[in-house]
């Protein structure tokens, strides 16, 4: 599994609460939920549309605010969300991985 697949995952399991979350099929691109209110829902978590969307959900649920940056000193994305800064060459990574670090940090407060 790659990084950015197992960050997802974290995310859809601790920040969208979807506790029974899997890869589609034989995808390592995308997760389900089979027992979602109103069905299925899905979780691009390579797009950047897919992956705004998901966070933005998140963002809205809990309060928090999310900036995102990119540097090409640090060749990368910069994510600052309730004072948890990741970065990464991938923004979806990056933004993911921010969101379940915040969200961990949120709850030890």
């Amino acid at each position: 599994m790659t990084p950015l697949a197992q960050t997802a995952l974290d995310f859809a399991r601790e920040c969208l609460k979807w506790r029974k979350a899997e890869f589609s099929g034989t995808s390592h691109t995308e997760l389900m939920w089979f027992n979602a209110p109103g069905g299925i829902r899905f979780l691009r978590f390579g797009d950047l549309s897919a992956v705004m969307s998901a966070v933005r959900e998140w963002c809205d649920r809990t309060g928090c605010r999310i900036e995102m940056h990119y540097s090409p000193d640090q060749n990368g994305f910069g994510v600052l969300c309730e004072g948890v800064d990741t970065w990464d060459a991938d923004p979806c990574h990056a933004l993911l991985e921010a969101c379940v670090e915040a969200s961990r940090k949120l709850k030890i407060a």
